[in-house]
């Protein structure tokens, strides 16, 4: 079973965080509708992912290194990271 928590403040994070200790924070949702804590009962077989204005920040530092890249192809060298 999911229970997903939303917080306003990192106090209110971290005692969801501290009040969940028997449960498994597998998600973090930061996006325009508020901010999120997700756990399950169940041990999840994926890593914690945070995801800020619904683009996981994984998709962010891919993005980030084509820029940079293409933009060296330019000759800009500007580094973006």
């Amino acid at each position: 079973m999911d229970y997903r928590f939303q917080y306003a403040t990192e106090e209110d994070k971290e005692k969801i965080i501290e009040d969940n200790k028997d449960k498994f924070l597998y998600e973090i949702l930061n996006i325009a509708e508020g901010n999120f804590l997700i756990f399950t009962d169940a041990k999840p077989e994926i890593q914690v992912v945070e995801v800020e204005n619904g683009v996981h920040n994984t998709e962010l530092s891919v993005l980030s290194k084509q820029v940079s890249t293409f933009m060296n192809a330019l000759g800009l060298n500007k580094n973006i990271e």
